[in-house]
């Protein structure tokens, strides 16, 4: 059972699906299934390091060789289309206009187990564009995406993946730029450090 009950003022039960129940249950099959490659191992195949449940994420190491992998898995229900709620948003100037269609742009997206810092985290979830944003990495410069990156390694190495920041919010901070600044200084080439310390700044307006 994936839902919570909530008594309603007017006497009515309201059943939300539960997104900390839904990451339980993916948790629990997960390690059945991880349980069941640990005790026939093959040849060839990466080994389990370790698993871990990190809220309503999921954390595997895997060795092959002297080689170590981090993959964090999120469940996630899928859809088609656009929400409504996000209607407006398409209305607006991008920076995309005219290098992708909208219809690339808009071909579904997720709910996410994840709440707002006061929200419920028994019955809310989160929107997720991560599919429209493969799309819109396409129209990102190469020195831009450098710079993306190097912020990352430094949010996730140097800080040890800080809890109040994530890759989900630096790429955030990238896109919400590419809207702001003028298209001609994104498309410079040779800009990757002036962009690095650019998300660095806008990161710090974000936390202070």
């Amino acid at each position: 059972d994936c839902c919570t009950i909530v008594d309603h003022i007017s006497g009515a039960t309201n059943y939300f699906f539960s997104p900390t129940k839904v990451a339980e249950w993916f948790y629990d099959s997960i390690s059945i299934v991880l349980s069941e490659i640990q005790k026939k191992p093959q040849r060839g195949m990466p080994k389990v390091e370790k698993v871990e449940k990190n809220g309503t994420v999921i954390s595997i190491i895997l060795g092959v060789g002297s080689s170590r992998m981090l993959y964090d898995i999120v469940p996630v229900v899928s859809f088609k289309g656009w929400p409504a709620v996000a209607q407006s948003w398409l209305m607006e100037n991008h920076f995309w206009d005219g290098k992708i269609t909208e219809e690339e742009v808009i071909s579904g997206f997720y709910l996410v187990p994840a709440c707002s810092f006061k929200g419920k985290k028994d019955n809310e979830w989160r929107l997720s564009f991560a599919r429209s944003e493969v799309q819109l990495k396409k129209c990102i410069s190469s020195s831009l995406m450098q710079a993306y990156q190097a912020c990352k390694a430094i949010i996730i190495k140097l800080l040890s993946r800080p809890k109040a920041i994530s890759p989900y919010h630096l790429r955030s901070m990238m896109l919400w730029a590419c809207d702001r600044l003028p298209a001609n200084y994104l498309a410079q080439e040779d800009y990757a450090a002036h962009f690095l310390l650019g998300l660095i700044d806008d990161l710090q307006h974000c936390l202070v």
